[in-house]
């Protein structure tokens, strides 16, 4: 059996000049894009995405 993520990866922060933003990682395997905490979906592949 193949392990199907559901939810967002959390991969680490990004630092800008002004604050920290936490970056999250698509969870399809074909994707694997960075994406936000603001989109429902993928905008690369068109995934549903759940943050935690």
């Amino acid at each position: 059996m193949k392990l199907i993520k559901k939810k967002t990866e959390f991969v680490g922060y990004v630092v800008l000049y002004c604050g920290r933003f936490p970056e999250w990682r698509c969870p399809d395997k074909d994707c694997g894009m960075s994406v936000m905490e603001e989109y429902k979906c993928c905008p690369y592949c068109g995934r549903r995405l759940k943050f935690d």
